[in-house]
Order: structure tokens, then C-alpha cells, then sequence
């Protein structure tokens, strides 16, 4: 596949398709992961600092009985600590009332962590990898040499200019540039001066001045568009950890995996996980004891008196002792396989280069008008998120607002008001407020919380979430767990705008980017939705824009995922909404927005058994979806051929 890349160096170097590399996570990714993201035409990476030489032996043999593409392993070349007792006994003294609180004894002080020694150099020599790469500098040079003549690509990382030019003049054939923002260990290694450490931007076009190697930025970087601003600065290349640790393949613990998803934690520098600065989501133990402390032993020696507080705690399904390895741009991650993710991340910064270029052209050649659908780099079904979103906007700001979003305007940006604008008068009364979606919004915010009420943890799932904030602003029971569904188009805009709100969510949010046009379940249930657990499901503003195959296609998916019992919210038309004289103008101006309505039902109460529901029909206007402020007199059910929109109140029953 011809990406465009602008450097063809470092695919040259590593015989990869992409210059993408998955970072190796000691702890947190095996063989499975490494072969996954090779495969896929990333690099590969497989961490030994805590594996035996033996175990190492095991993974490479299996990374290549499953392919024949490059990968990467991983070695510490730290200095192995001389240990101090009077500073050990000081760190067990400080953690003693918490081996207490947990009813466990302290463990003993040992190495955790390997240092390249002879032995893993030995490995390496045997096992042949095309690439090695070191963290913590570099080996001795006499190991080395021994490596560099296996014919390996040798890496290490750099968290400065300075360490960059050591590495190249001792033998590095590319370096990684290593920003402030990477999670897990600092490489820093000329030093232990946390102030000389650098944001990823700032030290990738630092880094490339100062070598002629190539050069792979890393930290902070979870998609196309870091990807692409690194590539902008010069790097060659990137590597990528915390993005891989959203993937199934990920080696990672429960409570691990929660702080992740959860996304509302604060990521901060930390010796007192292992006795040396690494980026962790904050937990209980890093915010009472450090994050810095002047008392935790030198690194490794420090993980041997917190591991069995760990233990303890993950067996209560608890994360306050554990090391939650995570770069400062997690909230950004989304679950995706190794290698979906890896072609994604290189499918998408093509079209995100491509789209540069465009911008590129366009600039130098006469101006045209603008098209607020066509020119705004999303789909025009996209951009109606976005109009929905400017539309919950102003009524947000209304003294009578049925609701408050406090999202809604910064997640309708320019182009969601532009697409507002262009429909004119067709969605809205004389005082601009859109009656039918402010009391859609207020009508499902009120089912939505009866339907969860009482209910221990409930599991919640929106499908085509769009630019909807409910997991912000509603008061959900504690513990929800809430799948937000859309294409990645949408939360590529979204999930920028959340992060820079600072708003936490109040639930466990979790979002899965994938068409629901497509084959979307397998994806949710990687994602952890649990398909035999009763589950409050909102289809919100999604099936009139599907053609009826498409629309039963999302049901009989739905049927399959949802067991009896659960709670269906969905919004639909009759087929007259799509051919009356009383709406032929929306219609109409829909259909030239490239976002036409296809699809109105025939008879609602025989769609919804046809896929397992049963449920009440509720009409703008009714009683218990008037609110005041619908401007028309509501017709009669039995009144034929009148176009109607419904809001459906339904339960899973047996089909």
C-alpha cells in the first residue's frame, strides 16, 4: 500500500510497510500482540526486560512460526542496583500500615527487572531478531558489538538533544525520541534531571537537528493526527504504547484496563511504582506516598515491597497499588485489535496527508465557494451529529430550556451552526428553537433514567452516539457502564472537544468507533459489553437515515446482543414522512445536504416484533412528550395518511 509517507527511511531500515511501531510494555504485551501488529505492516515489539531467557527463547520461536515479518525485542539496560538496607528498611516502615490494612507481610527486596547482560545477549545472538532496542541508553560496549554483528537494527530511546548525539555516536541506527508525555518508564539516562525532559513537539524537531539517523517520535501520540504532526516536525517514524494497551491483546490487569476505559483519571510522573520516574494514571497509593519519594528504592529494588499490596489489592478488584502504566493522551484510546488498530492508524494518516495536500493546493489556486457538507472533511451523515449538536446548543442557552448541554456548542463547531443555517427554517419555529429535538432530548434523557432506575451497574448502549453528552450530564446510578457507538469519523471531532472541556464523564464511558452499517457487534463485544446482561439500549436519531435492509440488519444485530428483558429508546418514522406535501421541503433539502432520509416503517408495532420488541408509540405533542412547547395540535392516531415521527419505549421480549 503506497501511503505517502514523506521519509521512506525508517521502512527501508525496518522492511516494514508503515513506520508505525508498537511500543514494547514489559508486563503489558507478549507475542500475540507483537505478531498481530508485524502482520499488519507495523513493527512489532516484544519487551524482555521480565522475561527469562528461556521465556524469550519461547516468544521469538512463536513470533516466527506466525510470520516472517520484522519485529522488534526489547532490552533494559539499566545498572543493575547494589541495594541499600537502611533505605529498604525505611520503605517497608512507610508501606507498613497498608500491608496491615490488607493483612499480608512484606516481601524480601529483589531485582524485578533484568539488565542486557550476557546471558540475554547470548539470546539475542542465538534468536537473530532483525531489530533490538534498549531503553535506559545502552549496553556495554563489548555486548554491543556482539549484537550489532547479529546484524540487527539497534534502537534506544532519547529524552534529550543531548542523549540523541550519545546514542548515534555510540552505534544507534535510529533513535526514539521520547517526550514528556510517554507512559511508563522515562529513558532518561545521562542524567536524573527531571527538569531537562521535553514535551514530544518540542523535542522531536530538537532531536532531528542534532542526528543524521532517523528519528521515531513517541509520547502522546494516539493517532493519525499526532502522527501526522510528528511526520510534520521531521520524524521518520513513531511509536505508539498506550494505544496498544486499549487492545484486547494487551496483557494487562482488570483494574488496569477499567483506568483506562474509565478515561477520567490524571496521568502524572512516579518513582514509587518501581524506584524510578514513569508515567501512571494517579492511583491511591502514587497520590499518599509520592508521586516522588525521596524513600523509594532504587529502581527495580522498589517493586518487590509494593507487589504484594498489588496482589492483594487486584484479587478485591482493586487498582491502588498497581502500576497503571498510561501516556498523558489516553483518554484518546479507543479498543481495537492490534492489528485493526495498526492499519487504521496508517489508513488514516494517508487521508489525513492527503487531505494536507489538498488544503495545500487549494491554496494556491483561485478561491471557491464553500460548502459547509462537502468541504468540512466530514461525511454529510457525520456533520448531521454536529446539527443536531448546535441545535441542543441554543436550546441550552434558552431561560425555558428543556435540558442543559453543556458540550453541545463546542461539539457543533462552525460547521454544525453552517449546517443548521443551511436548512433554513425546515427544523425550527420563529425563536430558532427546533421543538421536535428539544423534546426528543428531554423525553429520552427522562426514559433513559427511569429505565435505569433501582438497577445495580447498569450497562447502557447508544448506537450512532453522534455528538450526544448524556454520559456528561446525566446523573447515571452508580457504576453504569455506557458504550457509546458511532462511525470513527465522529469521535475523531468528538473526542477532542470532551478532552479540552475537562469534563468527567459520570459513568464508565467506554466508545467503540465502527460502522453500524457494517458488521459493528464484534467490535462492541471486544470493546467488554456483555451480551447475556439485560442492557438499556438508545437508538437515537439513526433509522430513517438507513434503507430498510440496512435497518433490519441493525436489528436482527441488536437481537443477537441483547438478551430479553432489556429496554429499547429509538426514534422512527411513518413512510409518510418521507412522500407528504407537509414535509416535502425537509426532505428535499435533506436529500441536496448528501444525508437523505430513506427509510419510514409501515406499521412500528410489527417492525419492533419482527425483531423482539414489544413496546408503547409515543408522539410529539402527546401528553408525556409535550413539555409546552410544541407549537401544533396533535392528530389523532386513527387519522390516516399523516406523516408522524414516533419515540419508541420497548422490551426485549422472546423471538
Amino acid at each position: 500500500m503506497n501511503i505517502g509517507w514523506p521519509s521512506p527511511s525508517l521502512r527501508r531500515l525496518f522492511g516494514t510497510d508503515f513506520p508505525i511501531i508498537q511500543a514494547p510494555m514489559a508486563g503489558a504485551n507478549l507475542s500475540t500482540m507483537t505478531i498481530a501488529v508485524s502482520e499488519s505492516g507495523g513493527l512489532g515489539s516484544l519487551p524482555c526486560a521480565m522475561l527469562t531467557p528461556e521465556q524469550i527463547r519461547h516468544e521469538i520461536a512463536t513470533i516466527r512460526a506466525a510470520t516472517t515479518k520484522p519485529f522488534n525485542v526489547n532490552f533494559f539496560c539499566h545498572r543493575p542496583p547494589a541495594g541499600d538496607l537502611a533505605r529498604d528498611e525505611a520503605w517497608r516502615r512507610r508501606l507498613a500500615s497498608y500491608y496491615e490494612e490488607l493483612g499480608i507481610e512484606a516481601a524480601p527486596p529483589a531485582p524485578s527487572r533484568n539488565s542486557f547482560d550476557e546471558a540475554l545477549c547470548t539470546v539475542v545472538e542465538e534468536c537473530r531478531p532483525p531489530v533490538v532496542s534498549f531503553h535506559f541508553g545502552l549496553p556495554e560496549q563489548p555486548l554491543l558489538a556482539r549484537v550489532k554483528r547479529t546484524g540487527a537494527t539497534v534502537l534506544s530511546s532519547a529524552t534529550t538533544a543531548e542523549e540523541a548525539r550519545w546514542l548515534e555516536e555510540h552505534g544507534c541506527d535510529a533513535i526514539i525520541a521520547q517526550g514528556l508525555e510517554a507512559g511508563g518508564h522515562r529513558g532518561i539516562f545521562l542524567s536524573d534531571d527531571l527538569q531537562t525532559q521535553l514535551g514530544t513537539f518540542a523535542l522531536i524537531p530538537q532531536i532531528v537537528d542534532a542526528v543524521s539517523v532517523p528519528v521515531i517520535a513517541a509520547g502522546g501520540i494516539m493517532d493519525a493526527r499526532g502522527i501526522v504532526a510528528a511526520l510534520a516536525l521531521g520524524a521518520s517514524g513513531v511509536q505508539l504504547g498506550t494505544a496498544y494497551l486499549f487492545c484486547p491483546e494487551a496483557t494487562i490487569s482488570a483494574p488496569h484496563r477499567d483506568a483506562l476505559n474509565d478515561k477520567r483519571g490524571q496521568t502524572m510522573l512516579t518513582n514509587v511504582m518501581t524506584g524510578r520516574p514513569a508515567r501512571s494514571i494517579a492511583t491511591r497509593f502514587i497520590l499518599e506516598v509520592g508521586p516522588l519519594s525521596p524513600l523509594a528504592p532504587e529502581f527495580p529494588l522498589a517493586v518487590s515491597a509494593v507487589a504484594p499490596l498489588r496482589v492483594a489489592a487486584e484479587k478485591r478488584g482493586r487498582g491502588d497499588f498497581s502500576p497503571l502504566w498510561a501516556g498523558a493522551a489516553y483518554p484518546l484510546g479507543r479498543p481495537a485489535g492490534a492489528a485493526e488498530l495498526t492499519q487504521s492508524l496508517a489508513r488514516d494518516t494517508r487521508d489525513r496527508l492527503r487531505g494536507l495536500s489538498s488544503i495545500d493546493a487549494t491554496s494556491r489556486s483561485p478561491a471557491k465557494s464553500r460548502s459547509p457538507v462537502t468541504d468540512s472533511g466530514m461525511s454529510a451523515v457525520g456533520l448531521t451529529s454536529r446539527w443536531i449538536a448546535a441545535s441542543r446548543a441554543i436550546e441550552s442557552e434558552r431561560v425555558d430550556a428543556l435540558f442543559r448541554d453543556p458540550l453541545a456548542r463546542a461539539l457543533a463547531g462552525d460547521d454544525g451552526f453552517a449546517m443548521r443555517r443551511s436548512m433554513g427554517m425546515a427544523m425550527s419555529t420563529g425563536d430558532e428553537r427546533d421543538p421536535h429535538l428539544a423534546i426528543r432530548t428531554r423525553f429520552f434523557d427522562d426514559a433513559l433514567l427511569a429505565a435505569v432506575s433501582g438497577h445495580q451497574s447498569p450497562q447502557v448502549l447508544m448506537l450512532a452516539a453522534g455528538m450526544d453528552s448524556r454520559a456528561f450530564r446525566l446523573a447515571w446510578p452508580a457504576d453504569t457502564l455506557l458504550f457509546e457507538v458511532d462511525r470513527q469519523e465522529i469521535f475523531d471531532w468528538k473526542e477532542p472537544v470532551v478532552a479540552r472541556s475537562e469534563l468527567a464523564p459520570r459513568c464508565h464511558r467506554r466508545i467503540v468507533p465502527v460502522d453500524l452499517a457494517g458488521d459493528w457487534g464484534p467490535r462492541l463485544l471486544e470493546a467488554g459489553f456483555d451480551s447475556k446482561r439485560p442492557t438499556v439500549v438508545l437508538v437515537e436519531g439513526l433509522v430513517m437515515y438507513l434503507d430498510e435492509t440496512e435497518a433490519n440488519g441493525l436489528f436482527r444485530a441488536l437481537r443477537d446482543l441483547v438478551p430479553e428483558g432489556s429496554w429499547l429508546g429509538m426514534d422512527i418514522i411513518n413512510a409518510e414522512m418521507l412522500t407528504s406535501p407537509y414535509t416535502v421541503g425537509l426532505v428535499k433539502r435533506l436529500e441536496e445536504l448528501g444525508c437523505p432520509w430513506k427509510f419510514g416503517v409501515r406499521d412500528t408495532d410489527a417492525f419492533l416484533r419482527e425483531h423482539g420488541w414489544t413496546g408503547t408509540l409515543t408522539s410529539p405533542g402527546d401528553p408525556d412528550a409535550n413539555y409546552g412547547v410544541w407549537p401544533f395540535p396533535p392528530v389523532p392516531r386513527h387519522v390516516p395518511n399523516i406523516p408522524r415521527s414516533f419515540f419508541v419505549r420497548a422490551t426485549r421480549v422472546q423471538s
